[in-house]
């Protein structure tokens, strides 16, 4: 018998050593091949995936374990409306139903927030009206400012450009 695999090994060519040298686990390293991530910077709130038409954002229900609910309601009074649990599974968040009262409604809640949606174009008007309500502000304190001016001193007008520079001249 083993003179039959002496044969049989010795009928197979031989074409001497591998071509491919033998490495030991200890002495190489073996490259994987993955896939490049990038880092992000994490978050303790996730974000929902975007919807068209609609605007998320997280409004406070509670601090310190106090309900909140002077701020919860003038947010939904602005037009924001709770977002509920089973149309945002993608968020993956265990929801304690007896933590609040929004959490027991089927709301996304974590951490003191709710998850809130409001149509864009009600978002763009609420937007532009804070901005109008600044503007108004601005223009209010500069002409109290500039009602002391006086023709012999006058006052310079006020310049809301800023400029930053770094090093020296």
């Amino acid at each position: 018998m083993d003179q039959e695999r002496r044969q049989q090994a010795s009928d197979m060519p031989w074409d001497g050593p591998s071509s491919r040298a033998h490495i030991s686990r200890t002495q190489g390293t073996r490259e994987r091949a993955m896939r490049v991530t990038k880092w992000k910077e994490p978050s303790t709130l996730p974000e929902p995936e975007p919807r068209p038409g609609l605007v998320h954002r997280w409004i406070r229900i509670s601090a310190l374990n106090n309900a909140d609910n002077l701020n919860a309601h003038n947010q939904l009074t602005q037009g924001w409306t709770p977002c509920r649990m089973e149309d945002y599974s993608e968020l993956h968040l265990e929801v304690d139903p007896s933590d609040n009262r929004f959490a027991a409604q089927g709301n996304v809640v974590t951490g003191g927030l709710m998850l809130c949606c409001m149509p864009e174009e009600v978002a763009q008007q609420r937007i532009d009206h804070y901005e109008n309500m600044n503007r108004n502000q601005i223009r209010g304190i500069d002409a109290h400012y500039l009602r002391e001016n006086d023709a012999r001193m006058p006052l310079l007008r006020p310049d809301r450009k800023l400029s930053t520079t770094y090093g020296r001249g």
